[in-house]
């Protein structure tokens, strides 16, 4: 019994909060009353763990195939492909593109970053053509 006690102790250190004490409380009083099964936690948590897992599955998989913390997926098909690192400041880093500048005329310029200046570009070149 003081183990249990302990145990519990321990366990509101680790929680601290106090919702999540609620909760456990509460969930300790339905398991009295004989009201819930034990051993199955509610759908949102189950879920919770669920994802958690998946989550650590990804990562998993992308430290095999020898990729940093910090990179993600676009990143690393761009370093297969040998592109410079966009990333950093100056004339060609970041994804902004040429922006190194000051933050006033930073703000002037249009919104969204190159990508989407890109893209807005080439769909307009498509109605010329179709115009055509």
């Amino acid at each position: 019994m003081e183990k249990k006690e302990e145990k519990r102790k321990e366990e509101e250190k680790e929680e601290g909060k106090r919702g999540r004490r609620k909760e456990r409380e509460e969930r300790e009083r339905r398991r009295e009353g004989g009201e819930e099964r034990k051993g199955g936690e509610g759908g949102r948590e189950k879920e919770k763990k669920k994802r958690r897992k998946r989550g650590k599955e990804r990562r998993e998989e992308g430290r095999r195939e020898g990729r940093k913390k910090g990179e993600g997926r676009r990143e690393r098909k761009r370093k297969e492909r040998g592109e410079r690192e966009k990333r950093g400041g100056g004339e060609e880093g970041g994804r902004e593109g040429r922006r190194g500048g000051r933050k006033g005329e930073r703000r002037e310029r249009e919104e969204g970053g190159k990508r989407k200046k890109e893209r807005r570009r080439r769909k307009e070149r498509g109605k010329e053509i179709k115009k055509r």
